[in-house]
């Protein structure tokens, strides 16, 4: 890992961030039992043996995320252990199954949680996630692997919404009434829901998402592109401007998500 965190710091060096230095990376190594500490923010690995099966990454408001949805098949459809009960082959060998897949990843994998300061942004923390799954090619990284389709991931075992503010391609609001439905690509080449016609505009792939303030007209591309073909764990937002990018950098919660959507006309 020290020399994996020395080349992440060679490539920050070359995307002009000078002010991360290896002292600014903190190093854990276990299942997280509590919250992720204010204003930190963090990129996790799963190892089973030599075999990195899952990166991922936790916002400073993630803690859902951090704490429960990689022990949990019910926390979301994009998740490890959603992924292990898909392995036909590790099922069959580790005899998994839903009511033991919790206690075999706590006693069967290593997970090193690298924490940096939230000061340095929500672009180095992508930047290091994607340099991980560089480096270390995930297994159950990508939906080709999981066979599934991905969600937002709102569930949380103690309320209706979690903190998670990362999209995984499924429509907000209809999860917000728990049902999942897909988004299309409409001919303004925003993604439209197919249900309720909410639209969403994604100004930089992979950093963004932002929940427009107006719905579709069921318009769509006779190309269909759905926006869950493709897992880029945006961050979410929703639209304060009127022109591209749609949206300032303030971060919502789910209880914002709720407001803004209950608004929509």
């Amino acid at each position: 890992m020290e020399n994996i965190l020395d080349d992440f710091i060679e490539v920050c060096r070359l995307a002009n961030i000078p002010n991360l230095k290896k002292s600014s990376i903190k190093i854990e190594e276990g299942h997280p039992t509590i919250r992720l500490k204010k204003y930190t923010m963090a990129v996790y690995i799963f190892n089973h043996g030599d075999t990195c099966l899952k990166v991922g990454k936790a916002g400073p408001n993630s803690n859902a995320r951090w704490v429960r949805r990689h022990y949990s098949h019910k926390m979301s459809n994009n998740n490890l252990p959603k992924s292990l009960l898909s392995d036909d082959i590790l099922v069959k060998k580790e005899n998994i199954n839903e009511f033991n897949v919790k206690e075999w990843i706590e006693t069967n994998t290593i997970r090193i949680n690298i924490i940096l300061d939230e000061n340095f942004g929500i672009f180095v923390l992508n930047l290091l996630e994607s340099f991980l799954h560089c480096r270390l090619h995930p297994k159950y990284e990508g939906l080709k692997s999981q066979n599934m389709t991905p969600s937002i991931s709102l569930v949380d075992e103690s309320s209706s919404m979690a903190e998670s503010q990362f999209w995984d391609g499924y429509c907000p609001e209809c999860m917000l009434n728990d049902k999942q439905s897909r988004l299309l690509l409409n001919n303004y080449d925003f993604f439209e829901c197919e249900n309720c016609s909410l639209q969403m505009a994604v100004p930089y792939p992979g950093l963004q998402a932002v929940v427009l303030n107006f719905r579709g007209k069921h318009k769509f591309h006779s190309s269909k592109t759905y926006a869950d073909k493709v897992n880029n764990s945006e961050l979410l937002y929703v639209q304060t401007l009127d022109r591209f990018p749609f949206c300032e950098k303030t971060q919502i919660d789910a209880e914002d998500l709720k407001n803004f959507i209950s608004q929509i006309k």
